[in-house]
């Protein structure tokens, strides 16, 4: 099992500033309490792992009557069964958190390009907001999904469907504007990195981005920003064709908390385990992201499911 530390948003350019973005992902154990006051974290929360597609407005409904929301959706695709016989599954992983401001919320998913965008438009002029913006392939195709909630989008900005190019010059122009990152995805196709991503107001002062970060990338970043008291906000896990190439996008932030770690190439197994002990210590999920490991099973060619998951309180 390994341990990730934090992630930094790294961009093209080596600069770093209030976030940077750069190409090369990160895991961490929990660390001591410091001369911080100490920041409550007692709200309750639910991990959903491995939804399809039609599950998820049930599941919503099911939340809601909970009293709570969505905070964090994963969309990826998981290569089932063997080399002998292979077929694709596509999946979600939610988090759902005590709705204590019983905040209105949406939650769309399986969205082309177009539709995204006038959901952004339409929910924006009735008083919502995007929480995150999430992007994966089904079947070929680019989708998306989206957590919109009760609050004001008009200082939000979207980046959809940008090659590396374009994206960095909208980066670098949203930072110098005082913007910072609240999501962005990654997907490729082919060579080529295509970017999704929405920016807010750097509320939070100090933060940090980096894309596709191999392992040795991603951990020595998690233990780099943990060192300078940023946690590990946000991760977005992508595959290039194939599961040998596995590519984590972290964002690290300053904002107020008593304590951080991370965990990745976890079974579902692992993963249940994993979230019990760290409710049962104070903890909450601030991502969940899965991914699929090649494998041999018995000489047949197999696609193990992984996760990467992150806690903070």
């Amino acid at each position: 099992m390994k341990r990730f530390l934090f992630f930094a948003f790294a961009l093209l350019a080596s600069t770093i500033f209030f976030g940077c973005e750069e190409d090369p992902a990160v895991i961490t154990t929990p660390t001591p309490p410091d001369d911080r006051p100490p920041v409550e974290t007692t709200l309750d929360f639910e991990v959903q792992t491995e939804v399809a597609p039609n599950e998820i407005r049930e599941l919503n409904m099911e939340m809601a009557n909970k009293n709570l929301r969505p905070t964090w959706i994963d969309g990826f695709r998981h290569k089932a069964g063997n080399s002998t016989q292979q077929y694709d599954e596509y999946l979600f992983n939610v988090v759902y958190t005590e709705n204590e401001d019983n905040l209105d919320w949406h939650v769309f998913t399986d969205l082309t390009k177009i539709q995204l965008e006038e959901k952004l438009l339409t929910y924006g002029a009735s008083g919502f907001r995007a929480l995150q913006v999430e992007s994966y392939f089904k079947n070929g195709e680019a989708r998306y999904a989206v957590i919109l909630e009760e609050g004001d989008m008009s200082e939000q900005y979207f980046a959809i469907a940008k090659a590396s190019g374009a994206y960095q010059a909208i980066f670098d122009d949203k930072v110098a504007d005082g913007y910072r990152l609240l999501s962005r995805s990654v997907l490729y196709e082919g060579d080529e990195r295509i970017i999704t991503a929405h920016f807010g107001p750097n509320d939070i002062g100090s933060w940090v981005a980096f894309t596709t970060l191999d392992e040795d990338g991603i951990q020595a970043k998690m233990e780099q920003n943990k060192e300078n008291g940023r946690m590990a906000a946000y991760l977005d896990v992508a595959q290039k064709g194939t599961t040998y190439h596995v590519r984590y996008s972290p964002i690290f932030t300053s904002e107020p908390h008593n304590n951080w770690y991370a965990l990745n190439k976890l079974s579902s197994e692992e993963l249940e385990d994993e979230i019990e002990s760290a409710r049962n210590n104070g903890y909450q999920v601030t991502f969940v992201c899965g991914y699929d490991e090649f494998g041999l099973v018995n000489g047949n060619e197999v696609n193990f499911l992984r996760y990467a998951v992150g806690f903070k309180k």
